[in-house]
């Protein structure tokens, strides 16, 4: 007696199936049909194949099987027994006998059953694991396998006898599901799809693989490239390299099929043969080309006719829209007999594709110039190097090439630091020479200007290559950054005056020299001058002012003018002492400040002087 028997989902590989150099039993095509996937009378011909037979199948294949043996039996005997109702292939359960008299499915059914399930009939190589769960027998969806059912022999005998018992069970059994007529529903990684139970063949597989993509059309597929004559069959022998092609170009393509079917094929006249648009993918394409025979019909065969076992070969153009999307595209053909058949499923029957890449701008990063410091007001040289590793870049029209302010990140803040020697507020240089090869380098040079009402802080600017008119350079390649830093100025003394001495109506000199730490130069003139003031946290103006002060509140800038970073500069200036100020001690403070942008917070920016007043 056997227990619940489980059913396993096949995953899909992705593998080129093509026919043995001999057939078996030869039966009519067929095209694929979810409720009717093989006849029962195809599904229980245990004698299909003897041992032999099924070892040739193995050798043709290559398969690892051809040299596998367990507990002295090989691979091909190990089929032969389970198909003739052997050890563990035979049994009894709810009533339903099968043992060596009734036998269990074909030995093509296994062969079939074996590459669904784990690739086994092409592997070259041992592969434990695919051996250890060879049928997928006790190997659920929901879980892992059925340890007491593993190796290749438990396998193929319990999936052989799980497989003929569906079969028994599928008509007049008193079961309910897996019945000849019963509307069933099956969820697959592309949906849902409904079928009709038309016999019971269909049924067992349903109940054993619970899926029509891929399981059991990958059942259907196999059995019919393997075990199927068709009269028009083919296998790819070889095809030409994928094209890469810029809009307006043109390739010209080859591909040569091996007749695998039992027809001649013909240049003209009966049986003609022609190179197509893949139905499945497109009833027409905007990949025609000169020489098309129509919107979907390529080309005729280079050969006037090719008998079965030789083959044929077709030559055809493409072209490149002026409008084709940048990217990698796929072009599917097919071969077709008009008003005969398509050389259809098996999918691999007489069927191509090429990919065709149309590159588009692209660039790859080579170098920038370094961060900059700067103040309001100031200007900075910069660099930024691309190579391009797409389409020619041009200087000019069509489509001219450019750094531009990267429209990705924060395209306001980036615009205020416009010179006007950009091209406009978002396009900032040009190519530097009239066009730039695939594989050659490009260099940017462009200003920034701080704006003079920003005040200190870091901020990023973003530049990246378009192709005006026609696309942005995507990647992070064609891209680069900078941080701007406005810094908060900063200043260390270094030396002043003494503390002076005077009687009131008395003039005074004094100075103080600070030493530049802020980072950028200090401007004597214009946006964010620095000047020598009356402290912002002491008074608001100062009846200390003298001969030469700038004004009430603004004393005097450096006697050096501009003040390059780690320099020092010389503020000297003149007090007075007013008619009516009191006798005794007074304190007289003084600040650096950037005016428009910022004060020198910093106490070393700050100085006080006491003034004896007699």
């Amino acid at each position: 007696m056997r227990g619940p028997f489980k059913y396993i989902t096949l995953l899909a590989v992705g593998l080129v199936f093509v026919f043995a150099s001999f057939k078996f039993a030869p039966k009519a095509k067929a095209d694929f049909d979810a409720n009717n996937l093989i006849s029962d009378g195809a599904f229980v011909d245990i004698n299909a194949m003897d041992a032999g037979a099924i070892q040739r199948f193995l050798q043709n294949k290559n398969s690892y099987l051809k040299d596998f043996s367990e507990n002295g039996r090989t691979a091909a005997q190990i089929i032969y027994d389970a198909a003739h109702g052997k050890y563990d292939a035979a049994g009894t359960y709810n009533g339903i006998v099968i043992n060596e008299s009734t036998g269990t499915v074909n030995p093509e059914v296994i062969l079939v059953t074996l590459q669904k399930e784990q690739s086994l009939i092409t592997k070259t190589t041992r592969d434990d694991n695919a051996l250890r769960k060879a049928m997928g027998y006790a190997c659920p969806d929901s879980g892992s396998c059925n340890p007491s059912y593993s190796g290749f022999s438990k396998q193929v005998e319990n999936g052989a006898w799980q497989l003929r018992y569906n079969y028994e069970r599928a008509q007049g059994r008193g079961f309910d599901g897996y019945q000849v007529g019963d509307n069933m529903c099956f969820d697959d990684w592309n949906g849902e799809h409904c079928v009709t139970i038309a016999n019971r063949a269909t049924a067992s597989l349903y109940r054993y693989t619970p899926h029509v993509y891929n399981g059991n059309y990958n059942f259907w597929n196999l059995y019919n490239s393997w075990f199927i004559q068709r009269d028009f069959y083919a296998e790819l022998v070889s095809q030409s390299a994928y094209p890469t092609l810029n809009r307006g170009d043109s390739a010209s393509l080859t591909v040569s099929f091996k007749n695998t079917g039992t027809q001649t094929w013909n240049k003209t006249g009966t049986n003609m043969v022609k190179l197509a648009l893949d139905r499945y993918w497109a009833g027409h394409t905007a990949w025609q080309g000169s020489g098309w025979i129509s919107e979907n019909r390529i080309a005729y065969l280079n050969e006037t006719s090719v008998v079965p076992g030789n083959n044929g070969s077709f030559t055809f153009n493409i072209h490149c829209p002026s409008d084709m999307s940048f990217g990698e595209h796929r072009f599917y053909v097919r071969l077709v007999v008009d008003g005969v058949e398509w050389f259809d499923n098996p999918n691999t029957n007489g069927a191509v594709w090429w990919k065709i890449f149309v590159p588009g701008p692209s660039a790859s990063y080579v170098g920038q110039s370094s961060n900059v410091t700067m103040l309001p007001g100031d200007t900075a040289n910069m660099w930024v190097s691309f190579r391009n590793t797409g389409i020619i870049w041009r200087q000019g029209s069509p489509n001219p090439t450019r750094l531009a302010v990267d429209k990705y990140r924060n395209e306001a803040t980036i615009k205020r630091f416009y010179d006007s020697s950009w091209i406009s507020p978002d396009r900032i240089a040009p190519l530097p020479s009239e066009t730039v090869a695939n594989g050659n380098t490009a260099r940017f040079d462009f200003k920034v200007k701080a704006p003079n009402d920003i005040g200190p802080g870091s901020y990023r600017f973003d530049v990246r290559l378009v192709q005006d008119g026609l696309a942005w350079l995507e990647a992070d390649s064609a891209a680069a950054w900078w941080r701007i830093t406005l810094p908060a100025p900063s200043a260390e003394l270094t030396e002043q005056s003494g503390y002076p001495t005077l009687s009131r109506g008395d003039t005074a000199d004094l100075y103080v020299k600070f030493k530049n730490t802020t980072g950028a130069a200090w401007k004597s003139s214009g946006t964010a001058a620095v000047r020598l003031a009356v402290d912002k946290n002491w008074a608001q103006r100062t009846a200390w002012q003298g001969a030469g002060w700038l004004s009430e509140n603004r004393i005097t800038a450096a006697q050096e003018g501009d003040v390059a970073p780690w320099t020092t500069g010389t503020f000297r200036f003149k007090i007075h002492v007013p008619d009516d100020m009191p006798s005794g001690q007074h304190r007289f403070f003084v600040r650096l400040v950037m005016d428009g942008y910022s004060w020198f917070e910093s106490d070393s920016a700050a100085v006080w002087w006491n003034i004896n007043v007699r």
